[in-house]
């Protein structure tokens, strides 16, 4: 039943209907600033309905993709959804949780029946606080872009929705990503990149094998770490991790074992290891950093407030090897 006052565009055929980019950025701007669903349900349509072949997006459908999508923010980025993690909602504890008690990384690596909980997890909790809450911003006289009815198992979304949000993914995903970076740089203050994060899918970055040999050549030949003389390969690890960098810039990279790098994983060094790195870029040969093209060390205050930006962050750590060399 229409409410009374409905605009002339509300009462037009559906398939005369147009929806407007514009629409959807004013439903954003004036949606619910308490959580990141709606843009996290704007992303989850702008990516599912492209490839849907009826009218009907399955809830279960969106809870696999929502739980891609958080756990990226929360497992991959260590984002806060609240202010301190205990209070983040139950969906986003259990794919912590579920994280450190597998001690995995990627959610491919999760067991399937333990992704599958956490996917029933997620379409739970659109059903209790984000498909009703999606469109409550929405301008007068835009259609909704679903409807759902409590007890469905499913969305439906009329030709005209499917083919806007089919046109206008890319911009949609932008539109979304936004207002999602907007929410969690207000939590994670002191959290650099969070746009490019949110925007991201996992932690793909590029190859570290040209800063092998450069590294080779400046430092010394053991672990950074534990101190041990390579009696294997070694590798290059970040000391304040990638993930929360989002950079391989040099003054961060260092040669590691691969005992060493494993064990640390994306986790912070003790803050011994930041007091070392300074000194350890402090002897490097700024010759090196020209014949290679390399940017300007980063000075010593600076290593040290990203350092405490991260563990102000609840970034995890500390780490330290068991046993270093004696």
């Amino acid at each position: 039943m229409k409410r009374s006052g409905s605009s002339a565009r509300e009462r037009e055929p559906l398939e005369q209907i147009m929806f407007e980019i514009s629409d959807v950025v004013a439903l954003m701007r004036y949606a619910s600033v308490s959580t990141t669903y709606t843009p996290a349900l704007l992303k989850t349509l702008a990516r599912r309905v492209p490839m849907m072949s009826g009218p009907s997006l399955p809830l279960a459908e969106i809870g696999h993709e929502l739980l891609r999508l958080y756990w990226n923010q929360a497992v991959v980025y260590h984002l806060r959804q609240a202010a301190v993690v205990t209070k983040e909602p139950e969906p986003l504890r259990a794919i912590r949780a579920a994280a450190e008690r597998h001690d995995v990384h990627d959610l491919d690596a999760l067991a399937p029946a333990e992704r599958e909980t956490l996917a029933r997890k997620m379409t739970k909790m659109l059903t209790i606080d984000g498909l009703d809450r999606f469109h409550a911003s929405k301008p007068a006289g835009m259609l909704p872009l679903f409807t759902w009815t409590k007890g469905d198992v499913a969305i439906e979304l009329s030709d005209a929705s499917r083919a806007f949000l089919t046109t206008n993914a890319s911009a949609l995903e932008v539109i979304a990503n936004y207002r999602w970076a907007g929410y969690l740089e207000k939590i994670n203050v002191l959290a650099p990149g969070i746009i490019e994060k949110v925007q991201r899918d996992g932690a793909r970055r590029g190859s570290l094998a040209k800063y092998q040999s450069i590294l080779t050549e400046t430092d010394e030949p053991r672990c950074f770490y534990c101190e041990r003389n390579f009696d294997a390969r070694s590798v290059v690890d970040h000391v304040i991790p990638w993930s929360y960098l989002l950079t391989d810039d040099y003054w961060d990279l260092v040669l590691a074992c691969v005992s060493c790098q494993t064990a640390k994983a994306d986790r912070l060094p003790d803050a011994r290891f930041i007091t070392k790195l300074v000194a350890t870029n402090a002897r490097r040969n700024r010759g090196i950093l020209e014949k290679h093209h390399l940017p300007p060390i980063a000075k010593m205050d600076h290593v040290a407030q990203l350092y405490a930006a991260a563990v102000a962050n609840e970034w995890p750590g500390p780490w330290a090897p068991k046993r270093a060399a004696t």
